[in-house]
């Protein structure tokens, strides 16, 4: 399960006639990585729900590669940045060399989101630097948390990792790889429902 320390910590749907009001649902389509990913965890209490996905080589307990989902209904209507930003400042407490971005602020499907990233020097108490992609979507119902963290080498920079010469293939995939950490949330996470306007919600029902 989960361990991050800057991750938001957990508190703990069929599509009707055009007259019923479509329950709201978190859409977290596949992740496109070479490897098919894994749900590891998958716990509901009440509309509070925790879903971690991980790739197939990895595990719950021994991880570098995590998609994180989360519904917290008590923060339904709070504003997405303001939570962003409580995150980034959690940050500065549990990592060396920390550096951020965002919150970015915007509207999709009609909701409020927001974007931000997290870099981690190094994780205190480990070996590793972190790098971490947020999205929060202000819904209806609840309000959800939806992170891709992976684990890195440490660095003196967040998110400034020191390459020699000879890695420039090293240098290339650790780009492609926060692209499409970026690009997953983006266009992988949504939100669906009655209150939805998002076009994609036409080909999804709840799950």
């Amino acid at each position: 399960m989960m361990q991050s320390i800057l991750a938001v910590p957990a508190a703990l749907l069929s599509v009707g006639a055009s007259t019923e009001k479509l329950p709201e649902h978190l859409v977290l389509e596949p992740y496109p990585d070479a490897q098919v990913w894994k749900e590891v965890t998958h716990d509901t209490v009440g509309a509070k729900f925790l879903i971690e996905r991980v790739p197939s080589d990895q595990n719950a307990d021994h991880y570098k590669d995590i998609l994180v989902a989360m519904a917290l209904p008590e923060k339904r209507g709070a504003d997405p940045s303001v939570a962003l930003r409580g995150i980034i400042q959690l940050a500065g407490g549990k990592c060396d060399a920390v550096r951020a971005n965002g919150p970015k602020a915007q509207i999709e499907g009609g909701f409020n989101v927001a974007y931000g990233q997290v870099y981690c020097g190094r994780q205190r108490g480990t070996s590793f630097g972190l790098k971490i992609f947020y999205k929060i979507i202000q819904g209806n119902d609840a309000q959800y948390v939806v992170l891709r963290e992976r684990h890195v080498a440490p660095s003196t920079v967040g998110g400034i990792q020191s390459f020699s010469k000879d890695q420039m293939n090293a240098v290339i995939e650790e780009m492609k790889s926060d692209a499409l950490a970026n690009t997953y949330l983006i266009k992988s996470v949504y939100l669906c429902g009655s209150s939805s306007a998002d076009d994609r919600c036409k080909a999804q029902t709840p799950s």
